[in-house]
């Protein structure tokens, strides 16, 4: 989960590696490790690990050569695998580019963090920056709990008659599901994936976007919903598939003493629809919303947990029960407007993501 900043003005080295490490030392989850045990995975938390930024001094090299070296540290940084068990699972490399001009590399690995921890990182690393700067305590508040303790009460509740209830309906709702969601593409599937990928971005007029909305209102579906509907109704006319299983993320955090933790939280719901081609897009819409609002009620169990249950079919040139992913990111995503940091201008600086998790996974 990567991070590139560009930092325009009076940056304070000590202060901002203060922060990482104030930061690494309240969420413990930032100092752990996950090592394994004759195949079985256990988190190992670390006493207070020193953390360097690395530092790369660019600034004497001619413009052009110093946009591209920046662009291949960010891609370097994009493409560097973690070893889980001995390596501190976030880093950061700093990049000198002129006096008052630098770029700022964070990367954390996903087993430690989610899409809504990246937003509790931005805020609590720019008041801690602020707060060394100034000489000051920083105004965060306690934490009730860690990482740690999510995992163990999860485990010790999800269990008996509340783990059998999420089994049922789950083993019910995806029973003889289809093993692959046919794309149309121009390779044959290799045996292996390579998660080589791209990325491409589009933007949608704001009408669209209004349209969207008042149909929504009026439907009584989220915005969700129907970007999901309109989703499966593209892969039904794409494949000629009717049974149209997607997988979606959810945050997964209904306590409020989980708000405010960096960590590994999210779940994976597999939402299932089938389409005969003849229903109205409404009535696509309607099914689909039964489908997650049942979804919901039963996101608990893991979703790696359910695919053991499910004992579906195992291939390794696909993912398990859904080979699609769409996302609906009601989070703030642009770190610049989240990163707030004393006499510094931010920018975010974009990398190209060419690792692909899944055969298609579209974000809104």
């Amino acid at each position: 989960m990567p991070i590139a900043l560009q930092l325009e003005g009076s940056l304070d080295k000590e202060s901002l590696e203060k922060a990482f490490e104030q930061l690494i030392h309240r969420h413990e989850s930032l100092r752990t490790q996950i090592k394994a045990d004759e195949g079985h995975a256990y988190q190992v938390i670390l006493d207070i690990p020193a953390f360097k930024l690395q530092e790369v001094n660019l600034s004497k090299l001619p413009e052009k050569e110093k946009q591209e070296e920046t662009q291949a540290r960010i891609q370097g940084e994009l493409d560097k695998p973690f070893d889980l068990g001995n390596d501190l699972l976030i880093r950061g490399q700093l990049l000198h580019l002129g006096m008052d001009k630098h770029v700022l590399l964070i990367t954390l690995h996903h087993i430690i963090s989610d899409g809504w921890s990246m937003g509790v990182f931005c805020r609590e690393l720019s008041e801690l920056y602020n707060a060394a700067l100034e000489g000051r305590d920083a105004k965060l508040p306690s934490l009730p709990i860690q990482y740690k303790d999510f995992a163990l009460w999860q485990r010790k509740w999800l269990q008996g008659e509340v783990l059998s209830d999420q089994l049922t309906y789950w083993s019910e709702k995806l029973k003889d599901i289809p093993e692959l969601l046919s794309l149309p593409t121009d390779r044959p599937r290799s045996k292996e994936p390579s998660y080589q990928g791209g990325f491409y971005k589009l933007s949608l007029k704001k009408s669209i976007l209004k349209g969207l909305q008042q149909l929504s209102q009026s439907q009584k579906v989220t915005l969700f919903m129907t970007m999901m509907a309109a989703f499966k109704v593209l892969l039904y006319r794409y494949s000629g598939q009717e049974d149209l299983v997607v997988g979606t993320p959810i945050a997964n955090r209904h306590y409020p003493e989980v708000e405010g933790l960096i960590g590994f939280f999210v779940n994976t719901l597999a939402l299932r629809t089938t389409l005969k081609g003849e229903e109205s897009f409404l009535e696509v819409l309607s099914k689909v919303r039964e489908t997650t609002l049942e979804a919901y009620e039963h996101q608990d169990i893991p979703f790696e947990q359910l695919v053991d249950h499910l004992q579906v079919k195992r291939d390794l040139s696909r993912n398990p029960v859904f080979q699609v992913m769409f996302e609906m990111e009601n989070t703030e995503t642009n770190q610049e407007s989240r990163f707030f940091l004393q006499g510094l201008e931010v920018k975010d600086v974009h990398g190209e993501h060419r690792t692909a998790k899944f055969d298609l996974t579209v974000v809104a």
